[in-house]
């Protein structure tokens, strides 16, 4: 008895399961909301360096905090990505780059991970 009328169902499923969980992963990259955290040393001009290279790259600001403790810089800034054709990677490289060049560490995470990795 052949194999194919009974396979085919199957396989279909499976089609269309992958199918949705691809539509869900190019949702998620289209709807992009990130965390950049900087902290390092203060000094002039911190901030117009981090938001330069995300305006230059199509980033939205959404919220940004920041403060200076005993010297020290501190900012975290919430951003949408949605606009933009740098890929979370290149972003990742290009902020890190910077924070190297003028002295202090960023990060940058999708929201999701930022949420999933302070969860108490």
């Amino acid at each position: 008895m052949p194999l194919i009328p009974y396979l085919l169902p199957i396989v279909a499923n499976m089609i269309v399961d992958k199918i949705f969980d691809l539509w869900y992963i190019v949702a998620e990259v289209i709807q992009m909301k990130l965390i950049v955290t900087v902290v390092g040393k203060d000094r002039v001009g911190i901030i117009a360096a981090v938001t330069k290279i995300l305006a230059d790259n199509n980033v939205n600001i959404l919220s940004i905090s920041q403060n200076i403790l005993n010297g020290f810089f501190n900012m975290i800034l919430f951003a949408e990505a949605n606009e933009s054709k740098i890929s979370l990677v290149d972003l990742q490289a290009a902020l890190k780059a910077q924070g190297e060049e003028i002295g202090v560490e960023i990060k940058t995470q999708h929201q999701d991970i930022f949420d999933a990795m302070h969860k108490i």
